[in-house]
C-alpha cells in the first residue's frame, strides 16, 4: 500500500496543479473582460453626429432668444428726470437676462464635456461649436453693454440730484466763510471751512465726471446735461471765491476795491470812446450819402470843378 500510494502521489499533484492553473487562468480572463452591463452602457452612450448637432442648434436657439431680448432699447425722455422706477425696471430685466445666460452656459458646458470626444472627431461639429462660442460671446457682450447703460443712468440720476442740492449748501458756506476772513484770529476757523469745502467740491467734481461719462454712453441724456453744467459752473465759481478768502487789513481791502473800481472805469471809458467813434463814423457816412444825393438831384454829379 505504501508503494502504491507513493506512485500515485505525483499524478495527483500534477492534476491538482493543472486544475489550479486553469482556475487562475479563468479568473484572470473574467477580470480582464468587461462586464455585460458595462458593455451595454457603453453601447448606449454612443451618440451620433446628427444628435450632437441637434443639441448644439438647440443651445444656439436659446442664446439667440436671449440676444434678441437684450437688444430692447432704453427709452429716455430728455425733458424729464430719470426716475428710479425706470432704472429698477431696466436693472431687473438685465438680471433676468444674466440668469438665463448662466443657465444655458452651465448646461452647454456640461454637455460639451460629455461629448468632447465626438465633437473633436468631427470637423462639422467643431465648426458648429466655434460658431456657438462666438454667439455666446456676442450675447455676453450685449448684456454687459446694457448693464453699463443701466449704470450710466444711475450715475446720471444720482449726480443730477446731488449737484442741484449743493446750491443752498454753498451759499451757506460762503456766508460762513466771508466773515471769518475779516478777522485775523479767525484764520484757523476759515481754514477748516475751506478744507471742508475742498472735500465737498471733490465729490461734486467726481459726480460731474461720472455724468459726463454717462452722456457718452447714453447720448439721449445730453439735453439734461446742459442745465447740470450751469449748476456746476455756479458751484465752481463759489468754490473759487471761498478758497480765495483770506484776512487782509482794511487798507488793503480798500486798495483792492479802488483798483477794481478803476479797472471797471477804464473799461467803461474805452467802450464809451468806441461807441462815440462808431456814432461819428455813422454820421459822416450818412452826411456823405446825403451830399451825393443832393448832387445827383441837381444834375451836378457828373460835373467836375475847374479852376
Amino acid at each position: 500500500m505504501k508503494k502504491g500510494t507513493q506512485k500515485r502521489s505525483p499524478w495527483i499533484v500534477t492534476v491538482v496543479s493543472m486544475l489550479i492553473i486553469c482556475h487562475l487562468s479563468l479568473l484572470t480572463a473574467v477580470a480582464q473582460s468587461p462586464a455585460p452591463v458595462v458593455a451595454e452602457e457603453t453601447a448606449e452612450s454612443v451618440v451620433s453626429v446628427p444628435d450632437v448637432m441637434l443639441r448644439i442648434n438647440q443651445f444656439a436657439a436659446e442664446l439667440q432668444g436671449i440676444a434678441e431680448a437684450s437688444e430692447v432699447a432704453f427709452e429716455i425722455d430728455p425733458n424729464m428726470p430719470v426716475s428710479s422706477a425706470l432704472i429698477d425696471s431696466y436693472d431687473e430685466h438685465i438680471r433676468g437676462l444674466e440668469q438665463m445666460l448662466r443657465s444655458v452656459l452651465s448646461r452647454w458646458d456640461t454637455y460639451q464635456m460629455a461629448q468632447q470626444y465626438e465633437i473633436a472627431a468631427s470637423d462639422t461639429l467643431m465648426a458648429a461649436m466655434a460658431s456657438l462660442d462666438g454667439l455666446r460671446q456676442s450675447v455676453g457682450d450685449s448684456i454687459a453693454r446694457r448693464k453699463e447703460m443701466c449704470q450710466a443712468l444711475k450715475d446720471f440720476r444720482d449726480g443730477e440730484a446731488y449737484i442741484q442740492s449743493q446750491e443752498t449748501v454753498y451759499k451757506k458756506l460762503y456766508k460762513k466763510a466771508f466773515p471769518l476772513s475779516l478777522a485775523p484770529k479767525a484764520a484757523p476757523l476759515l481754514a477748516k471751512v475751506q478744507a471742508r469745502e475742498a472735500l465737498l467740491f471733490a465729490d461734486v467734481q467726481a459726480r460731474y465726471d461720472k455724468m459726463k461719462a454717462a452722456v457718452e454712453i447714453m447720448p439721449a441724456l445730453a439735453p439734461r446735461m446742459e442745465s447740470v453744467e450751469d449748476d456746476y459752473i455756479g458751484l465752481k465759481a463759489v468754490s473759487e471765491k471761498i478758497q480765495a478768502l483770506a484776512y487782509k487789513p482794511l487798507i488793503a481791502r480798500i486798495k483792492d476795491y479802488l483798483l477794481g473800481f478803476a479797472a471797471v472805469a477804464v473799461l467803461l471809458l474805452f467802450f464809451n470812446l468806441m461807441i462815440q467813434k462808431y456814432s461819428a463814423a455813422k454820421k459822416a457816412s450818412k452826411a456823405l450819402k446825403q451830399y451825393k444825393g443832393m448832387l445827383k438831384n441837381s444834375g451836378m454829379d457828373n460835373e467836375y470843378p475847374t479852376i
